[in-house]
């Protein structure tokens, strides 16, 4: 990260259900850097993170597992599913009140069922 700081105008953050512990740290670790760097201004840090919505998420979100990770065998997609958490409006809430409150400039939400539906649902929930 030292040397990437060099180079960059910030960093972006995956973590795949938005655990408040980890997102903390990849903050921290990415602030740290940038400071130590030298650089004036502070970075800009995006994270970003899965998310599913409405009545069907949590068969989405199974559905995406199955897909997307069907190179893991069952116990690694169980760990991957683990690491998400419950899928669903409150997750998606819970999510952007985890990275804002520690700081991350934006949030970029990684959709796990591929329809337009969940787009208008994501502005319905007016986050």
């Amino acid at each position: 990260m030292r040397r990437a700081v060099e180079w960059c105008d910030g960093f972006a953050c995956f973590n795949h259900g938005a655990d408040a512990t980890t997102v903390e740290e990849h903050f921290g670790l990415a602030t740290e850097a940038w400071k130590a760097s030298g650089h004036p201004e502070t970075p800009r840090v995006v994270g970003s993170c899965y998310l599913a919505l409405g009545p069907q998420a949590e068969e989405g979100k199974a559905a995406f597992l199955e897909k997307h990770y069907e190179h893991l065998s069952p116990e690694g997609r169980s760990r991957i599913d683990a690491a998400i958490g419950r899928a669903g409006d409150e997750a998606a809430r819970r999510a952007a009140k985890v990275y804002s409150d520690i700081g991350y400039d934006e949030l970029v939400f990684v959709p796990m069922i591929p329809t337009v539906d969940q787009v208008h649902r994501l502005l319905d929930l007016r986050l």
